[in-house]
Formats: C-alpha cells, sequence, structure tokens
C-alpha cells in the first residue's frame, strides 16, 4: 500500500504522511480505520521503524489519526477529509509561490490547472 520514493529528497517519514493523506482525502482509508503497525510497515518497507513512528506521531498531531495503546494507529472520524483537504490546498498555495517567486505567470499556472481538470474529467488526454 505505502511505496518509498529512494530518490526523492523528500524525507522518508513525510513521504509515508503525504501518502497517508493522499488515502483519506481518495477515500481509501476512511474514519476508524486501522493503519499498518509500525513494526509491520518498517519492515514491509525497509525502513527504521522510527522513521514510521514519527510519521504516525506527527500525523497525530496534526489531528489526522489516533492511538490506541495496544491496539495501533486509526484514521480519526472528526473531520479529517477536512483536515486533508486543506492540508492539500496549503500545499498548493506553497508549490504556487514557488513558482510566481521564480516568474511563473498566472496564466500559465491556470493553464496547468484546466489542463489537470480536462484530463481528470476524461475530456482531453496527453
Amino acid at each position: 500500500m505505502f511505496v518509498i520514493q529512494t530518490k526523492d529528497d523528500t524525507p522518508v517519514y513525510i513521504q509515508l504522511q503525504h501518502q497517508v493523506l493522499d488515502y483519506i482525502a481518495l477515500g481509501i482509508l476512511r474514519k476508524d480505520d486501522q493503519l499498518p503497525s509500525v513494526r509491520t510497515l518498517s519492515k514491509e518497507l525497509g525502513i527504521n521503524p522510527n522513521t514510521v513512528a514519527k510519521a504516525y506521531s506527527n500525523l497525530e498531531m496534526q489531528g489526522y489519526v489516533y492511538t490506541v495503546p495496544a491496539k495501533g494507529v486509526f484514521v480519526k472520524s472528526e473531520n479529517v477529509t477536512d483536515l486533508v483537504y486543506e492540508h492539500k490546498l496549503e500545499e498548493l498555495k506553497t508549490k504556487m509561490a514557488d513558482c510566481k517567486n521564480v516568474g511563473i505567470k498566472k496564466e500559465k499556472i491556470l493553464e496547468v490547472v484546466n489542463k489537470v481538470y480536462k484530463e481528470d474529467d476524461g475530456y482531453a488526454k496527453g
């Protein structure tokens, strides 16, 4: 379910956090679904258990998951989808600010947005 991109400069724990949030936003993970245990996920991905624990801890501090002692980590039931959407919009805002700072014009960004949404709607491919 989770995949680590070794050629990505993004720290592994952040990659895991983003994937959990993506799965929540897509409805793959729903309220009260249990995440893989720290031990299981670290073994599957071949990473240090502390890395998984850090990702889960950060997600819990941000309000996306909760921990039940001796049971595991679960997707939080309270408006978690709204929190994920807000998080994704903040990420988008940061990326757009980066684009603006290097001189990419608003019109070009809107072209990309329109292209992505048209591709998702099945109107245009390629």
